[in-house]
């Protein structure tokens, strides 16, 4: 097979289609001469040099090469002559410029332009401003080498989305949102193996590239692929921060090895649905804490990453989980996925209360899953000495550290954060996890909305109206 290096004695202007466009080896294999041998195809691209299958042209050979003409049959090698092309009635005719490589007498076929579909619109969900998140029409994404294309088929929205739609972490305008991808595989890049089309899978909230410095250290969630030092500050969080997200009908995945995550076919979309991000972050808080067996643990918020960590903690051999709230839904929630108590905060002070339970000598770890300076100090004030803080929260002000509360800094505590955990071996042992039946987090998909009306369901989640945990989005 001919490689794609350019071959272009100059540009062409092709109007064919309103593109302006250049010729171009594309690599692929067109057909074969009468010889035998593979001819390569021309794609075309754009000014921007960006490939152009999907933009409506492909320039073909419009008739078989002979072996008189064939290189490759005279024995010459596989050097094509480099192409000029003309447009002449939608057909793409070589300008017979001379070239280096070209033999006296060698003639090339006519090169024919056939229209292709156009680029596809697909339905998204598109940050405007802060405060409005609308649906739009935007195009399907072209696939690198290293990319797949996600046909999105359940996805959901998360508190961080709440945050970029109130304007409290700023994204650029125009951007997709979203996350939490569920799918079917509907195109891959051209290096990507292992995986095949209409497969279905989920990629995590974090996509790192798997090979930079922060990854290699094991902390892909800061991955700074392409820096001189290989580390950025949340550098793995590309979907709906600094790449398209997936509240889209579809969603490029970059770096597709090291991030998809083929679905077991005893699960459905709604019971992977939580390992993208939420059931990753909050199983992350207790991992992070060093959970021990026989460890008392209080969890401050029982929403989604709330409950995932009560779950997670339950799980790592926790033998006390406190969960707080002050919702009822999210209290009996909390006591199905592993809460030996529950502490309504409406009704009660969380940190009296815990105090109580744990007679006055605190717990082990306590874990801050809002992202509040009244949750983040709560959680401070309950830890015995020597306890650790486990932070999931996103925070949109500066915290304080309340000077007695953290002993003046002689207290011995730990304060850790995290950042969701992702790549596909995270994805595998989630899905693992719930596949054997250690826990059921499907239960928490509460109401349930089509794309076209993800604003109604934005204003739902957002209020936590109607008992709402979390919501389930389909095309």
């Amino acid at each position: 097979m001919i490689g794609p290096v350019p071959l272009v004695a100059g540009q062409a202007d092709l109007a064919t289609d309103g593109f302006a466009c250049h010729a171009a080896w594309h690599g692929a294999t067109a057909q074969k001469c009468t010889g035998g041998h593979a001819l390569p195809d021309i794609g075309l691209r754009t000014t921007k040099d960006a490939a152009l299958p999907q933009r409506g042209l492909k320039a073909l050979f419009h008739q078989p090469l002979s072996e008189q003409d064939c290189r490759a049959c005279k024995g010459q090698g596989s050097r094509w002559p480099r192409i000029g092309l003309t447009a002449r009635n939608r057909r793409a005719v070589p300008n017979q410029e001379p070239d280096l490589f070209d033999p006296p007498g060698m003639r090339l076929p006519p090169l024919a332009i056939q229209p292709e579909t156009r680029m596809s619109k697909m339905k998204a969900a598109i940050f405007v401003e802060p405060g409005r998140i609308v649906i739009d029409d935007k195009p399907i994404p072209s696939v690198g080498p290293l990319d797949a294309l996600m046909r999105v088929t359940t996805t959901t929205i998360c508190g961080t989305d709440v945050h970029i739609l109130k304007g409290e972490y700023p994204v650029a305008k125009g951007l997709i949102i979203g996350h939490e991808p569920v799918g079917v595989i509907e195109k891959l890049g051209s290096a990507v193996t292992g995986y095949h089309e209409g497969q279905r899978v989920i990629a995590g909230a974090i996509t790192p590239s798997g090979w930079s410095n922060a990854c290699l250290c094991g902390q892909g969630s800061q991955d700074g692929a392409g820096t001189a030092h290989g580390f950025k500050l949340m550098g793995g969080w590309k979907f709906g921060n600094t790449i398209d997200g997936c509240q889209a009908e579809y969603v490029l995945v970059p770096d597709a090895m090291a991030n998809l995550a083929p679905v077991p076919d005893g699960l459905s979309d709604e019971q992977v649905l939580m390992c993208p991000d939420i059931m990753s972050t909050g199983f992350s808080g207790a991992e992070s804490a060093g959970i021990r067996i026989g460890d008392v643990v209080a969890v401050f918020a029982q929403g989604p990453i709330g409950l995932c960590a009560t779950a997670g903690a339950k799980l790592s051999g926790a033998s006390v989980v406190i969960g707080v709230d002050r919702l009822p839904d999210r209290l009996a929630m909390s006591g199905r996925l592993g809460a030996d108590h529950v502490v309504d905060s409406s009704k009660l002070d969380p940190v009296e209360e815990i105090l109580r339970l744990t007679g006055g000598r605190g717990v082990d770890v306590a874990i801050e899953a809002l992202g509040t300076q009244a949750t983040f100090e709560a959680a401070l004030r309950v830890l015995r000495p020597g306890g650790t803080l486990s932070s999931l929260g996103v925070y949109s002000t500066d915290l304080k550290i309340p000077l007695g509360a953290f002993a003046a800094g002689l207290g011995d505590h730990r304060i850790i954060t995290t950042l969701c955990p992702g790549g596909k071996e995270r994805m595998r042992r989630l899905m693992s996890v719930i596949e054997g039946g250690r826990v059921d987090l499907g239960a928490m998909v509460t109401h349930r909305f089509k794309l076209d009306d993800i604003e109604a369901a934005y204003d739902l989640f957002s209020h936590q109206r109607d008992g709402v945990l979390k919501v389930a989005l389909t095309p």
